[in-house]
């Protein structure tokens, strides 16, 4: 059986390996989860990832300047995190695919695209405008 160990990398996109306990974050469009990974496959090309609870630094204030449709937030980088584990939170599976010719995690069932993938660490982000 082949593992994700298997699967061919590029020195400029690295392949995460992940392993259960691990911190991940599922990046959609702009904005992004974070969460835990709480499954392996054996082989180590399917995960599953569960949302964390991410709560949001409350010193921070959107700082919205007129401009373009609604306004724009100058300051949304400054966003900070905490996180703890959500027993409760829901899950999404992601598996290991080819996109534009390197390897990229993306949830299982959909081609990957570049918009929706799954990477290292915990790093939520809210777009403030999208």
């Amino acid at each position: 059986m082949k593992t994700i160990q298997d699967v061919p990398q590029d020195s400029r996109y690295p392949l995460p390996i992940f392993k259960v306990g691990d911190g991940a974050t599922y990046r959609m469009y702009s904005d992004a989860k974070a969460g835990t990974i709480i499954e392996v496959s054996k082989s180590g090309k399917q995960v599953v990832m569960q949302k964390d609870k991410a709560t949001l630094d409350p010193n921070f204030k959107p700082d919205i300047v007129p401009g373009g449709f609604s306004g724009h937030c100058v300051n949304q980088n400054d966003q900070t995190y905490t996180y703890e584990a959500d027993p409760e939170g829901s899950t999404i599976k992601f598996t290991v695919r080819k996109w534009r010719g390197r390897y990229v995690w993306t949830v299982a069932g959909t081609t990957p695209d570049g918009r929706m993938q799954l990477g290292e660490g915990r790093n939520e982000f809210y777009d403030y405008n999208f």
